[in-house]
């Protein structure tokens, strides 16, 4: 995940450079600290309840229970945003939990 990270940071620094509006440097001054210690916090609290969960159950498991951000963000979005999602992001949604509860489903016990 560090090597994609190292690579993405470039590739979307630079798409955000050439697309977006330039900001001034107040603007930055100002955003830089919160941006800062929201990211700081939110990586460093998602680092730790990672490594948690990964103590506590299997890694299949962990993997099938982050597969749930997107599902919930859409919710969220909708909650708190008011963004309706269309009717592909709702289809897609399916197959996230289907797969998810493939893979945490209690095992059959063998007679």
């Amino acid at each position: 995940m560090g090597f994609r990270s190292l690579i993405a940071l470039p590739v979307i620094s630079l798409l955000a450079w050439f697309l977006e509006p330039q900001i001034n440097e107040e603007a930055l001054t100002n955003a830089l600290f919160p941006l800062l210690f929201i990211g700081l916090f939110v990586f460093g609290v998602s680092k730790i309840l990672w490594m948690e969960a990964l103590h506590r159950i299997s890694i299949t498991k962990v993997s099938a229970m982050v597969a749930i951000v997107p599902p919930m963000t859409l919710f969220f979005a909708y909650l708190y945003l008011g963004e309706v999602p269309e009717l592909h992001k709702l289809l897609g949604i399916l197959p996230i939990l289907l797969g998810g509860y493939l893979l945490t489903r209690p095992a059959k016990l063998l007679k």
